[in-house]
């Protein structure tokens, strides 16, 4: 079989051979073949053969064209020649051979193409990418000019050789909506496709949102009529621009349909990426996310080898917008995107970003994951320095998962150091410059912005490492305790991590006096949001059942609040646990000091300094093993213990998760004496 195949290839190259020789001999002088006759044994070469002798007899024909034209005054080309070599081109395209000079040749006289030969070098541009750009450009602005020469045929054609720079070519979709809108029952199904994906790209341009709808009302109109991978592939088009009843009702009735989950499985992997990324942009058809993160965990290999590198980071980035977890997905990416290093290299730093955050949000911890995320992101940091604040969130979350990366720490502080290194604090206008680093940038969507809770987090990461006592925050304190940054809106994290930096430079003796004043400033902060909380009752009551889930971003605040009154359930039901075994020598919730972001939950009253931690909250990370909530030793539980060991506390951690494991009374009484007696046994 294979020996025939090789013969079959042979007398191929030889007949092309042939053809070539034959044309050659017959040389320029002796004109004894015309154009168009060379250009019919052109034709009979076979475009399977990807061999030189193409592109040499192509060139041969271009000689005999240019030939015509040299003693000629007139430099204006012949329609025959011109359609000659588009005959040419078309048949090199199909052999992926690109012949510029020829190209050129055609593109100075495009004005003297008919309409079939317009669409023909448009096509050709087109399929030159970069290196035919110039080329389309010069098409695109000679097509606006006889756009009403066209048949809606040949337009819908144009439409798709423009639809891949739409950026660029924007006007010839959005300034001829009307003659779509009147040949709507000719549009095929890739047709609307192509159109779905062009509004998604100009979504900040006028009339995309009237060009995506009138599509979507036609859909909407003979919704019956179609199979479920093509709406599958119309939701996953609909993900930016305008939300409108329209497009939700597309989405509202393709959500709902039982056979939709059936093409998860068969699609291809980018539409059900766009589907499930369409699903969190309208926030509806939530119930289907476990169902498409289980489905691409089974897929995970088609999303490592897909053409489209980086593709894995919209799952990621849909994950962090949600804060859905699946632990099937975060395990199969653990393997096969995150501990992958060359597919990992493959994607861009911001990419690398949306995974890390992925973790942190839904509190995935597997320490071997985190280190190559956060190496990666310590090596491309420079690709980050135009945002400060991704460089502050990455050492947050380093700092957050218990996990010092010397350099990354390093750099994150020089930069922070550079980009407010213009700030005089005792200035008189250090308040105006101080509104337009922290605040107006922001607002202005500038490249170099930072956030007070930016320098919150920043400070508290270093607080965690102990960098404190080798760098100098005291800059950033001052920055902290300015009344335009402390009167601002703040969630109850913010400042419980404000007051946990002040602890932690307290009791090392590290700035005491601005430690005292964050103290009182942060610390009658603290007491009235908690108030706050517990007047609007905002943790459970008023919420809805999903909100957090889609929220544009996450109310760690409400994980504190839950927290804080989990905490105080969990230390009344102990001790009332210890009265039942006659211990009535403990109290409950007693704090550090007045303004101090640490609770004792349970006390010894005869004793001094001796307590029970209760670790929940902060101190919770999803283990990797089977994805249930675990106290890890984070960040937070490290500051913890290290602020109450250096204030002479001897503590003994309960932990939230085993205590929640005890269904019956004896179990809990069994749990609480335990921890009792190893807080007795502690010198």
């Amino acid at each position: 079989m294979a020996k025939a195949s090789r013969l079959r290839v042979k007398q191929a190259k030889d007949f092309n051979s042939r053809i070539l020789s034959y044309v050659k001999d017959n040389s320029l002088e002796k004109r004894s073949l015309t154009v168009n006759e060379c250009l019919e044994l052109f034709e009979l070469q076979t475009t399977s053969l990807l061999d030189r002798n193409m592109f040499t007899f192509a060139s041969h024909i271009f000689s005999l064209i240019k030939a015509k034209y040299k003693d000629k005054n007139s430099s204006v080309l012949e329609n025959s020649d011109l359609d000659v070599a588009l005959r040419i081109l078309l048949k090199l395209s199909k052999c992926d051979i690109y012949y510029p000079e020829l190209m050129n040749f055609v593109s100075k006289d495009i004005s003297q193409l008919t309409i079939p030969q317009l669409l023909d070098f448009i096509f050709l541009s087109n399929q030159g990418k970069l290196r035919s750009k110039h080329h389309l450009d010069k098409a695109y602005t000679h097509c606006l000019h006889r756009i009403n020469e066209l048949e809606f045929d040949e337009f819908l054609k144009v439409l798709y050789y423009f639809s891949y720079y739409a950026q660029e070519y924007k006007n010839i979709f959005l300034s001829h909506i009307d003659k779509m809108q009147n040949n709507l029952s000719r549009l095929s199904e890739e047709d609307m496709v192509m159109l779905l994906n062009v509004s998604k790209l100009l979504y900040q341009h006028d009339g995309s949102t009237t060009l995506r709808d009138l599509v979507v009302s036609h859909i909407n109109h003979n919704i019956d009529s179609y199979d479920g991978n093509f709406l599958m592939r119309a939701v996953s088009e609909i993900s930016r621009g305008a939300r409108t009843k329209t497009s939700a009702r597309l989405l509202q009735y393709v959500t709902t349909r039982d056979y939709i989950t059936e093409e998860f499985q068969t699609c291809q992997i980018a539409t059900l990426i766009n589907f499930m990324t369409s699903i969190v942009y309208w926030r509806r058809g939530i119930q289907l996310l476990t169902n498409i993160l289980n489905t691409l965990a089974l897929r995970i290999a088609e999303i490592a080898k897909n053409k489209n590198i980086g593709i894995w980071s919209d799952i990621y980035n849909n994950i962090y917008i949600t804060g859905w977890f699946s632990l099937e997905f975060m395990r199969a990416g653990m393997s096969n995107i995150v501990m992958e290093e060359v597919l990992l290299h493959q994607g861009s730093p911001y990419s690398v970003l949306k995974v890390l955050q992925a973790f942190h949000k839904v509190r995935f911890f597997h320490y071997e994951s985190y280190l190559k995320l956060l190496h990666y992101l310590d090596f491309n940091s420079e690709s980050l320095q135009s945002k400060p604040n991704f460089i502050l969130y990455i050492v947050f979350a380093a700092a957050d998962a218990n996990i010092f990366v010397e350099s990354l720490y390093r750099k994150s502080f020089d930069l922070l150091e550079t980009t407010l290194g213009d700030l005089e604090l005792d200035a008189p206008d250090s308040i105006l410059k101080m509104q337009e680093k922290l605040v107006y940038i922001d607002m202005k969507h500038h490249l170099r912005y930072i956030w007070p809770r930016d320098l919150i987090i920043f400070s508290w990461s270093f607080a965690v490492m102990e960098l404190h006592k080798t760098r100098d925050l005291s800059k950033l304190l001052r920055i902290l305790l300015l009344p335009q940054i402390y009167s601002m809106d703040m969630m109850l994290s913010d400042v419980l991590m404000t007051l946990e930096v002040a602890e932690a430079l307290s009791v090392d003796n590290v700035e005491p006096e601005l430690c005292k004043r964050i103290f009182e400033t942060y610390g009658e902060k603290m007491r009235e949001l908690e108030h706050m909380s517990e007047d609007s009752n905002i943790a459970a009551n008023t919420r809805p059942a999903l909100g957090d889930k889609f929220g544009t971003k996450y109310l760690d605040s409400d994980s504190q609040i839950n927290f804080q009154k989990a905490r105080y359930r969990i230390a009344r039901n102990v001790k009332e646990t210890m009265h039942f075994l006659g211990r009535d020598d403990l109290v409950t919730g007693i704090l550090a000091h007045k303004n101090s972001p640490y609770v004792i939950d349970i006390c010894l009253v005869k004793e001094s300094k001796k307590g029970i931690l209760l670790l929940g909250g902060r101190e919770l990370m999803r283990n990797h093993y089977d994805g249930r909530w675990t106290v890890t030793d984070t960040g937070s539980s490290r500051l913890k213990r290290r602020v109450f060991q250096n204030s002479g506390w001897r503590t003994v951690d309960l932990n939230c998760t085993e205590w929640a494991k005890c269904k019956t009374s004896k179990e809990k009484r069994s749990y609480a004496k335990k921890i009792i007696d190893e807080l007795y046994s502690i010198k």
